[in-house]
């Protein structure tokens, strides 16, 4: 049996996935076997376990949520893990690591491969680069309509938000 993998070391996301896939599979079967076990042997749907199996659709959707993001995430390659711990040993100790890092916002998310950080500095790196997608033609005419829009309203002289009249 392997050992427990912890946030911020090698493999945690590979590890992570695993768990999170496992527990999705567990949970929606169980919705299911309640279900459908109550509906073979009642014959109907209107019963206390229809209710028991509807209200666990909600911690298996947040389950499947987070499995959906866990595959999403990349973690740190081979090759940059074998790159990184060469540099890490010529200066041990010296710098608090951790790998496969996920930030995440309401616009964007980014994988970080590893940071560490350094005289007060933290430093990043992303297996990603080249794959940076560019704005397209529909997300810049959306972008300059949005701010039309907001032009409108400011020049008619309505409340802007955090003004009282």
């Amino acid at each position: 049996m392997m050992g427990r993998k912890y946030k911020g070391t090698f493999g945690y996301l590979k590890k992570r996935r695993i768990r999170s896939l496992i527990r999705s599979a567990f949970e929606l079967a169980a919705v299911l076997a309640i279900y459908f076990t109550a509906w073979a042997i009642l014959k109907d749907n209107k019963n206390v376990f229809t209710i028991m199996a509807a209200l666990l659709c909600i911690p298996t959707g947040k389950s499947i949520v987070d499995t959906i993001m866990c595959f999403l995430a990349t973690g740190c390659s081979d090759d940059a893990h074998a790159r990184i711990e060469e540099v890490l040993a010529a200066a041990p100790g010296t710098f608090p690591a951790s790998y496969d890092l996920y930030l995440t916002g309401y616009q964007k998310n980014f994988a970080l491969s590893h940071a560490a950080v350094a005289d007060g500095a933290v430093c990043a790196l992303t297996d990603r680069i080249g794959q940076v997608r560019r704005r397209g033609r529909a997300e810049a005419h959306q972008d300059r309509a949005r701010q039309r829009r907001r032009d409108r309203i400011h020049g008619q002289d309505l409340p802007r938000h955090g003004q009282i009249y």
